[in-house]
């Protein structure tokens, strides 16, 4: 009976010692995520707005700022270090959970590993969600320009 205790114990501290190590990866917030792709951000915005201008007035003044802009986004993507999300920690945690089903017989470890679940999909959840929303602001933004664009250049 204290082997069964004290291997639950142990098998139980490293995996919320996982959790918890999966929580602090990227992406742990919204701004995380934006943070990380601020590079994207800046080529879009000074490309975007660079071609608004120059639509909007054809100066060749606009027009060498796209290609400075571009030049300067460019140089940023390849000089900013990217962070990615960690693919090693979700199959050790699922490795752990499947050494505890043998106690899974207790009514006490049945109510952890569920609410372990509970934790870890919740976690895994606002981990999709922070890429989501990024993905539609960053793509919702590019519309927006790309119509404004076709807009100033159709404009008489």
């Amino acid at each position: 009976m204290n082997d069964n205790k004290s291997s639950f114990q142990e098998i139980s501290i490293a995996l919320e010692n996982l959790l918890k190590d999966y929580q602090k990866q990227y992406p742990k917030t919204m701004g995380d995520v934006f943070m990380n792709n601020y590079a994207f951000w800046v080529l879009l915005i000074s490309v975007g707005l660079s071609c608004v201008f120059y639509f909007g007035t054809q100066l060749i003044e606009y027009k060498i700022m796209i290609y400075e802009s571009l030049f300067f986004s460019g140089t940023l993507i390849i000089k900013t270090k990217r962070k990615k999300i960690s693919s090693t920690l979700l199959p050790q945690i699922e490795q752990l959970k499947q050494q505890i089903e043998p106690f899974a017989e207790y009514p006490d470890v049945k109510n952890y590993l569920k609410e372990f679940d509970i934790e870890l999909n919740e976690t895994i959840k606002n981990k999709q969600k922070y890429i989501r929303i990024h993905r539609i602001c960053f793509i919702s933004l590019m519309l927006v320009l790309v119509f404004t664009i076709s807009v100033i250049m159709y404009l008489p």
